[in-house]
């Protein structure tokens, strides 16, 4: 689709320049990606993907938005959100990347970003994480927010999948009733909501640039408990988010527990081999 000549006129159409080629880029798992090059000017990204809804793509711009406005931390602009022979599509500002790495700017933004606050926790509208469908709404309580839209809607699919058993969804509940003892209290905070290291890229002198949310206003250490899965982070950006907004102490020591909702997200998008991860989290509450 995306070579096709058709295609190529659609996007002169759309953007108001000429198109001299699409270039294929790796390191997505859900959607195609591709440089947009032109004639004159400065490149587009673009993603698509034929097997989500449009709303998928409008979720992502939202979010976007959203982190965009909070004056933090470098986020790419949405140009378009569009359909084009059944696919669907997300035209964003392309942010040429960097080997360098400003990791104390990415602590500092990311303190700066979770001061940003709201009354409730939640979102006004669903999103999603990965290719998941996040549900959302608005409560008072974290602990209520984290078992009821987080924990227990992604245990239910993950049982009816027959990925756990029904032992695995009494420990869970026992786990969440203890839940609330576990955590600080903290106000409501907008997180990006799936902060791994795929998600920041780095552009010129090393700036940090966030991309693909997940956002909702909830518990901040939800952010940095992601941040130590799938590659991690190193020390000086946590080092640079506490001299901006100091934790609890001893956070370290429970971040395990809110690693649980994106463990099984995983859970329920790749199967098993995230099984023994959850697990572990769970099973000393059974």
């Amino acid at each position: 689709m995306v070579n096709s000549v058709s295609f190529h006129k659609y996007l002169i159409q759309l953007i108001g320049r000429e198109v001299k080629q699409l270039h294929s880029l790796s390191g997505g798992d859900i959607n195609q990606a591709f440089q947009i090059e032109f004639s004159s000017g400065a490149p587009l990204f673009l993603k698509t993907n034929p097997n989500v809804d449009r709303d998928f793509f409008q979720a992502e711009a939202d979010g976007l938005d959203a982190l965009r406005k909070s004056k933090t931390l470098l986020v790419p602009k949405c140009i378009a959100i569009d359909d084009f022979d059944g696919y669907h599509f997300l035209i964003l500002e392309y942010l040429p990347q960097s080997t360098q790495r400003d990791y104390p700017a990415l602590g500092r933004g990311l303190a700066e970003l979770h001061l940003c606050s709201h009354d409730y926790y939640g979102w006004e509208k669903d999103n999603y994480i990965g290719s998941l469908e996040q549900t959302n709404a608005f409560l008072k309580d974290w602990p209520e927010f984290y078992a009821e839209y987080r924990i227990l809607a992604l245990s239910q699919k993950a049982f009816n999948a027959g990925y756990i058993n029904r032992q695995d969804l009494k420990a869970i509940e026992s786990f969440l009733y203890r839940y609330p003892e576990l955590i600080p209290k903290e106000k409501p905070a907008l997180v990006h909501g799936d902060l791994w290291s795929g998600n920041v890229l780095y552009t010129k002198d090393g700036t940090p640039a966030l991309i693909d949310p997940s956002v909702y206003y909830g518990h901040r250490e939800i952010d940095l408990a992601l941040m130590h899965l799938f590659g991690g982070f190193p020390q000086a950006v946590f080092d640079s988010y506490s001299a901006h907004y100091p934790l609890e102490g001893d956070w370290q020591s429970r971040i395990k527990y809110q690693q649980l909702y994106p463990l099984l997200v995983h859970l329920v998008l790749f199967g098993t081999s995230y099984r023994s991860a959850c697990r572990e989290i769970w099973q000393p509450f059974s």
